[in-house]
């Protein structure tokens, strides 16, 4: 949401064949923060201010796996490809 509209959405099957829901919701989570981030870049190059933008998820599971400093045995096997959210949550 930008100024109260959304600017960015999209549906469509993920490309993996995740082992649960939790997976899922969190490989989607992670694809939606490089789309934030880029979008992101993109408004701050216009000169506009922003706040560090939330990402919002109703997955209990997959945001306790996006704020985990290391991985637990149940989501060890999630590929390295999709941790770049977890890299995220720690520098901010």
């Amino acid at each position: 949401m930008f100024l109260g509209n959304p600017i960015s959405w999209t549906t469509k099957k993920q490309s993996i064949v995740a082992q649960s829901t939790t997976e899922a919701e969190f490989v989607s989570m992670n694809k939606c923060s490089k789309e934030v981030q880029w979008l992101s870049h993109l408004i701050t190059s216009l000169g506009i201010n922003l706040k560090v933008p939330k990402l919002k998820n109703d997955n209990t599971g997959a945001i306790t796996i996006s704020n985990e400093a290391q991985l637990n045995p149940n989501s060890k096997h999630i590929e390295v490809r999709f941790q770049y959210l977890r890299d995220l949550v720690r520098k901010n």
